[in-house]
């Protein structure tokens, strides 16, 4: 053991159980959720005080730090960073006698520099990639040095590419990575610490629990949002014991959270859910309120499933083909299909619906190829903001799907557009200047510049991006939202075009949302960007999770191009996650959404990576020419279903439905007449949903790695000493093979029936060819 490691040995007192301080902590608390540890910046680090709690006027100090500077009228305070501050610390804020607590990381960003070597001094070079956020960066002068690129980032990898006189250019001798999209990209790795700090949960009584750690200098204990005193946390050797608080009996639901560092690294972080003070040790005791207990299933209303033939009006026009038009699937259909079961026998509990205000009658857009015109059918030209369209059902058939869901537990989420309206909107119509401006000074048109301009870009000339920086349209835009949680009983949102609103929309929505009688709603958004980028959206007083595109990008190219990609680029991507997001975090892990090619078409080979998925979908009719593609389909899924996050399955990823990208990825759902590989496909994925849904490790447990090669993949999540492992195997043929388990971790059966034994901890086994097993 190190000497760091013994100090801190002797900091923590060793004061028996019944010696242990009492913790107060008040029934209805000023905070408003678990608070999300904060990252550091660089230099100094703004923090609002009410995403934190629900009255900062009510905060009588902050202690913690030195170097920071509160505004108690502005509601804010800057922590000043130095190279003093501590790996892990705690901010304390004090509100009528009770302290709460903010756990605090230090920054590991560095300055990093990149030049590029033009050929002539005439060339013009930008860069563009994940360090920003795939905006174009010009070049600095340092020094007298020309063509030089300088960002402030935390250790990983970042893809990015040059451009030079507005052509993509790699930058020389340096490593290039597949862009998941038919191209390359150059790869700058940050290093950070080679030695990483572990923590896992070992054991429980009633009274305690106790963890395993590794490398870990330094530990902060939690619970819920205060931290535990050093006279309930003991550490021997490599074990920590934490004395469960006498205040956790009076909560249904509490956590116990832990984080660890070393002198230049951070663990992975630690959460346990108890239940009326104990250590949750069922799964029957989780709720659908549980938020890291959801899968969630994602659906076009107008595509799932028909349950009222009056309520259908497709437009019928000559313009517009049927694959744009409204095919008659509604509010009523969904509901059928709960009281069918089949999300239950899916293992679904949570189910996001596209929107369902009301659109446009009039056909809008353009295709060339072949020439149509598009309907609103898919709910995202929105000319209400509190209006059931017509064409989906009525606000009491809305009423009944959510009663329906809540009696079958299963939450509804609502997919809410508040970046754009269409322009038919009464809101564009009486207020014009209530929008971005469609041109920009220099006279280009402002449409799809999703990166350079993502503030104000129109997504088409029809669709007038809201000036949500005009504090009148973001009261009037968050009124809406919380609309429809107070008038109906829904359970979250998913937030369509995340990124091209202003972090002070979320926060005002949040804070109202905090604030209503229904203050609990998860909320997750759509990003497509760096992690960077995601994850500032998400934190305490903003979203509760994004989608996470850069891990679905890695899992798409990994699984359908298995010769092509190795594990290992995988890996390096969870790991990336777990870095920005954490290890328990509600991000959601997506199979497929309907902006994106099918997966098990790109598996299959009908559609290319390196083709237009959109054009490819118009002009031929995608089949399934090569039956593999449902096994590795069934991977990504596995893979979704047993990482940390919330699983999405979209709809028909369950079964492998084929298609390019939109429309040909809103082929209507079908629930009868399907094939003997799509009934097997759909059997699978469902064992493993149900599966997670009564395996506590799949929710709660901590996450290692056992085995990563080009084609062989193995996890563990355990949680105590009930473990979980995940195995695949993309190759072409059976692979034999070890995992070494930890001493205290047991596992008993495998779900899809593969032999496998174990002797000392070890499991041994043979998988068969593009195959998944999970053994717990």
């Amino acid at each position: 053991m190190n000497k760091i490691a013994y100090s801190f040995i002797l900091i923590i007192s060793f004061l028996s159980c019944n010696n242990a301080e009492k913790i107060i902590y008040p029934l209805e608390p000023a905070t408003t959720t678990l608070l999300s540890p904060i990252v550091l910046d660089l230099d100094s680090t703004v923090l609002y005080l009410e995403d934190y709690v629900y009255d900062a006027t009510k905060i009588d100090s902050i202690s913690g730090f030195d170097n920071i500077s509160w505004n108690k009228d502005e509601k804010k305070c800057i922590i000043y960073s130095s190279d003093t501050i501590p790996m892990l610390s705690t901010l304390k804020l004090h509100i009528d006698g009770q302290k709460y607590d903010l756990a605090i990381k230090k920054s590991l960003k560095q300055k990093v520099y990149l030049k590029y070597n033009a050929k002539s001094p005439d060339d013009k070079v930008l860069l563009k990639g994940e360090m920003t956020s795939w905006a174009t960066l010009e070049p600095a002068n340092i020094e007298g040095k020309t063509n030089i690129f300088s960002f402030t980032i935390p250790p990983g990898n970042y893809q990015y590419i040059y451009l030079v006189n507005d052509k993509e250019k790699l930058a020389p001798q340096v490593t290039k990575v597949d862009n998941n999209n038919g191209g390359y990209n150059s790869l700058l790795t940050v290093e950070g610490s080679k030695t990483k700090p572990t923590l896992s949960t070992y054991s429980f009584t009633d009274e305690k629990v106790t963890l395993k750690v590794e490398n870990v200098e330094n530990i902060i204990v939690f619970w819920e949002n205060i931290e535990v005193p050093n006279s309930m946390v003991k550490r021997h050797n490599d074990k920590v014991e934490i004395v469960i608080p006498e205040r956790a009996s009076e909560n249904q639901r509490s956590y116990i959270r832990v984080w660890g560092s070393n002198d230049n690294s951070f663990s992975n972080d630690i959460l346990i859910p108890l239940q009326d003070g104990k250590v949750l040790s069922d799964a029957k005791d989780i709720s659908r309120k549980d938020k890291h207990a959801q899968t969630l299933y994602s659906l076009m209303i107008d595509r799932f499933n028909n349950g009222k033939k009056e309520n259908d009006h497709p437009l019928n026009r000559k313009d517009v083909l049927p694959q744009v038009d409204y095919q008659g699937g509604d509010i009523a259909g969904i509901t059928k299909k709960i009281n069918d079961g089949y999300f239950t026998n899916l293992g679904i509990n949570t189910i996001w619906i596209s929107p369902i205000t009301q659109n446009p009658e009039d056909p809008y857009g353009q295709w060339t190829n072949p020439m149509t015109k598009f309907s609103g059918y898919h709910g995202y030209w929105p000319i209400s903001s509190s209006e059931v369209d017509y064409r989906f059902g009525t606000s009491e058939e809305l009423k009944t799907l959510l009663k329906t869901a809540h009696d079958n537990n299963i939450n509804i989420l609502l997919d809410y557009v508040a970046n754009h309206v269409h322009e038919e909107h009464p809101f564009y119509k009486e207020h014009p200047n209530w929008v971005t401006p469609l041109y920009l000074p220099d006279g280009t048109k402002n449409t799809e510049q999703w990166d350079n301009h993502r503030l104000t870009t129109w997504f088409d000339d029809f669709m007038p991006t809201l000036d949500l920086q005009n504090d009148t349209v973001m009261e009037m835009m968050t009124d809406s939202a919380l609309y429809w949680v107070e008038n109906y009983d829904f359970d979250g949102f998913r937030h369509d075009a995340t990124k091209h609103i202003p972090i002070k929309f979320w926060r005002t929505l949040t804070k109202k949302i905090r604030h209503s009688n229904n203050p609990t709603v998860y909320q997750i958004g759509e990003t497509y960007g760096s992690r960077e980028l995601i994850a500032s959206y998400v934190s305490s007083g903003l979203l509760d999770a994004q989608f996470d595109f850069n891990l679905y990008d890695n899992a798409v190219a990994c699984f359908a191009k298995p010769s092509e990609n190795s594990f290992e680029k995988l890996k390096n991507a969870l790991n990336e996650s777990f870095n920005y997001f954490g290890h328990h975090h509600l991000m959601g892990n997506i199979s497929g959404n309907h902006d994106r090619s099918r997966f098990i078409s790109y598996a299959s080979g009908d559609v290319k990576f390196d083709e237009d998925a959109k054009l490819a979908g118009w002009t031929r009719d995608i089949t399934l020419t090569d039956t593999t593609a449902y096994a590795k389909l069934v991977q990504l899924n596995a893979f979704n279903l047993t990482i940390p996050g919330v699983p999405v399955i979209y709809q028909g990823d369950e079964y492998g439905v084929p298609g390019g990208n939109d429309p040909d990825n809103r082929r209507m759902m079908q629930f009868t007449n399907l094939e003997k590989n799509e009934i097997k496909t759909r059997e699978q994925i469902a064992s493993i949903a149900k599966l997670r849904r009564e395996n506590l490790p799949l929710i709660y447990g901590d996450f290692t790695f056992l085995k990563t090669k080009k084609n062989i993949l193995a996890y563990l999540r355990n949680y105590f000493d009930e473990g979980t492992i995940v195995i695949f195997n993309k190759s072409t043929e059976e692979k034999s093979m070890t995992l070494k388990l930890p001493q205290n971790v047991h596992v008993e059966k495998s779900l899809f029936k593969t032999p496998f034994t174990i002797k000392n901890n070890t499991v041994s086994l043979t998988l068969p060819a593009n195959s998944t097993e999970i053994i717990y």
